[in-house]
């Protein structure tokens, strides 16, 4: 599976730097984040689990974070979907980003 979010992020920061427009290293950050963390691996696949934790989220009303307690995770609630912790790299990237274009901007109007 890394293999192939790896490809489709190369494929996208390609595409981007084609069209000139800026381009976010959220795969490449989470991905750093996770090498450096003690952590559960995604290994494969199951059906059943997204199904259990579906029923945990929309039927007991877990939150993801709860779920993510729950299956091991630390950035995610079931291995794929973010819980708040893996939400909040995605955001201080974007942050990141905002701020780097205030400041250009800032610089332009100087």
């Amino acid at each position: 599976m890394n293999d192939s979010r790896k490809l489709h992020s190369s494929i996208i920061k390609k595409i981007t730097e084609e069209e000139n427009v800026s381009y976010i290293p959220f795969y490449e950050s989470m991905y750093e984040i996770l090498e450096n963390s003690p952590r559960k691996s995604y290994c494969d696949f199951n059906i059943l689990p997204m199904y259990r934790d579906a029923f945990r989220t929309l039927i007991l009303g877990w939150t993801p974070d709860k779920v993510a307690i729950k299956n091991g995770w630390t950035y995610h609630s079931d291995g794929i979907h973010l819980n708040s912790k893996g939400a909040f790299v995605f955001v201080n990237l974007v942050v990141d980003y905002l701020k780097q274009l205030e400041f250009k901007a800032k610089q332009e109007w100087k």
